[in-house]
């Protein structure tokens, strides 16, 4: 039977065995806003943030370092937090995710299913920020840098929104680079010329 590098069966269902299968990193997130000082921000008078706990908040620009690294293969855990007083809805390109939690409140196995858009409830000013936990599905064939944010426009204008890198697998143990590939340097016999590949 025929695997990707990855260990995943060609032919396996998209999500199969997602529920089960280890989990290799977990994240918190969370929305926030502020007052924009001494100027009209692009939201009405606000800054929009979906930020990596732990990290400085950076509003959002096409040249901005991914806020998130991972690789093909991962199984990752996020936990969305929105700290601000109306509601977000949280919307990652190209991959799905499972819903697993609400406000910490596990969903019933059965009753899980999977998403590329979720809101998160807005926060009351006190007690626990709302939050969803949901399970990444990083191990299709998607690689390079997409971008997550809030799905309400406004919001994702005023900067709500951030990137992921998704990097390739690493190669299965025992994988070499083949003598033939791009830029490899190819070697004869004994006393053999090397050469190298070049592509114009």
């Amino acid at each position: 039977m025929s695997t990707l590098a990855t260990g995943t069966p060609v032919h396996a269902q998209r999500f199969a065995g997602l529920t089960d299968d280890m989990v290799t990193a977990d994240r918190t997130l969370y929305f926030d806003e502020h007052k924009a000082e001494g100027a009209k921000g692009p939201g009405g008078g606000l800054f929009f943030f979906i930020t990596v706990k732990g990290r400085a908040e950076k509003l959002y620009a096409p040249d901005n370092p991914p806020a998130v690294v991972t690789q093909r293969g991962a199984v990752e855990d996020w936990t969305i937090q929105n700290r601000s007083e109306e509601v977000h809805e949280f919307h990652i390109h190209q991959v799905h995710f499972q819903l697993l939690a609400v406000d910490g409140i596990p969903v019933a196995v059965k009753k899980r299913q999977f998403y590329d858009t979720h809101q998160v409830g807005y926060w009351s000013g006190k007690g626990k920020y709302p939050s969803i936990t949901v399970r990444l599905d990083f191990r299709g064939a998607v690689e390079g840098e997409f971008v997550y944010h809030c799905h309400i426009l406004d919001h994702e204008d005023g900067g709500m929104m951030a990137s992921i890198l998704v990097q390739p697998s690493p190669p299965p143990k025992g994988a070499r680079v083949g003598p033939y590939a791009r830029g490899a340097s190819l070697t004869g016999g004994s006393g053999a010329r090397a050469r190298t590949t070049t592509r114009t």
